[in-house]
């Protein structure tokens, strides 16, 4: 985890949990993550495209838009979505967290882009995910321009 995003929202998601596997959807207080609220999403983990249920201000601005009810998969490239829908997967199924960082480009310059991916419970199951998307540095233009396709570096279990 290199962002304060990734590290703040993995920090209060951790308390959250008091040592279980994964703290309760309704448990989240957005004015408890004030700071990274702009790079933090929710994920439907329920549904087959893994669709975004909110998104913050500056992860909808990596990609020039609203992000709310778009899949993830869509913003990463072909040849990486079946391997991040299996993170997610794993994400709902075992409960377990998840860092993805990524690369791509914004007006050919290249940026890296970390994803935290940490698992809530409704009730007996995991169908939700709290996450947060933001880039390594400011990209020059970013609000006149948009990323490309995220493009898989890695994806990292976070060990708890």
């Amino acid at each position: 985890m290199n962002l304060a995003a990734s590290a703040d929202l993995y920090g209060y998601w951790n308390a959250l949990r008091c040592g279980g596997a994964a703290p309760e959807r309704g448990d989240i207080d957005p004015g408890a993550l004030r700071a990274v609220l702009a790079d933090t999403f929710l994920l439907a983990l329920d549904a087959p495209n893994f669709p975004f249920r909110i998104a913050g201000s500056r992860a909808g601005a990596l990609f020039a838009g609203e992000l709310r009810g778009r899949s993830f998969l869509e913003i990463w490239r072909e040849a990486d979505r079946e391997r991040v829908k299996l993170v997610l997967q794993r994400v709902a199924q075992d409960a377990q967290p998840y860092i993805l960082t990524a690369a791509t480009s914004i007006r050919a310059s290249p940026i890296e882009v970390e994803a935290t991916l940490l698992p809530l419970r409704q009730g007996q199951s995991h169908c939700r995910l709290i996450g947060s998307l933001a880039a390594h540095q400011s990209p020059q233009g970013l609000g006149f321009a948009t990323v490309g396709l995220l493009s898989l570096i890695s994806a990292d279990r976070l060990f708890t």
